[in-house]
């Protein structure tokens, strides 16, 4: 089935700029600089990537949806059993955080935000100004939440985050599954039947592009390895260079 270069670009852009973002936050946690994540460029620089991330993501599930109208089995294993996949996958994010990060565990990061927002946007994967009008309440209902705190652990995953709760990957259904929404949207605006309704030169035969869309393609195997390599090598470091 005919991929298409620009949305295999955009995906590994926004992966090498996430591996750009764990190496600083790895060397931040280790101590070799001083980084600010808590406000300004490095507070919005990982948040502007997931953004980009999950919105790719829907408009993928809209052309997975709109390539197989005719089948209802082969659609729902490319979207149904990957988002089951992807969450699965974040759970097992969850028990590693647990033991490397204690109490900043991951119980809800972007692996279990697109599992899930796969599976809740499959019946609506067709749609064009319903997904619209859905990411713009998610995403405005998740901004008014995140003005609260509570008590408990129980809804962090629906986006009422617990008090003195700083992880290292938080992405809660609201705000974050709008923009998975907005990607079907996007999807079905200009990739109507799975078709692009524009057209883009063909530049992906050069041996860059080739590598580009190559890893825009595996964006989930180098994002689970990048991460404990990362860590692996600043750890390493730590304990050559202490101080």
């Amino acid at each position: 089935m005919k991929r298409y270069w620009e949305i295999d670009t955009l995906r590994a852009a926004a992966i090498l700029l996430m591996i750009i973002f764990h190496v600083s936050f790895m060397l931040d946690m280790f101590m070799f600089i001083d980084v600010d994540l808590s406000s300004g460029f490095w507070w919005w620089f990982p948040r502007g990537i997931a953004a980009t991330f999950i919105t790719i993501a829907g408009i993928s599930e809209s052309l997975s949806y709109n390539r197989n109208l005719s089948d209802k089995k082969k659609r729902f294993k490319k979207i149904g059993l990957h988002g089951v996949i992807i969450f699965g996958l974040g759970l097992i994010i969850t028990a590693i955080s647990y033991f490397t990060f204690g109490q900043r565990v991951v119980l809800f990061g972007i692996l279990h935000l697109i599992g899930l927002s796969l599976l809740l946007g499959y019946p609506l994967a067709r749609y064009k100004y319903i997904n619209l009008v859905l990411s713009l309440l998610i995403v405005s209902g998740g901004i008014l939440l995140g003005e609260y705190r509570f008590d408990f652990y129980w809804f962090c995953w629906l986006g009422l985050r617990p008090a003195r709760y700083a992880p290292v990957d938080y992405l809660p259904l609201l705000p974050w599954a709008g923009y998975l929404f907005f990607g079907l949207f996007l999807g079905n605006l200009l990739y109507p039947e799975g078709r692009p309704r524009f057209i883009l030169p063909q530049i992906n035969n050069g041996r860059v592009m080739r590598f580009i869309t190559f890893v825009g393609r595996h964006s989930l195997y180098v994002y689970l390895a990048h991460l404990p390599i990362i860590y692996g090598i600043t750890y390493l470091f730590k304990l050559i260079f202490p101080y």
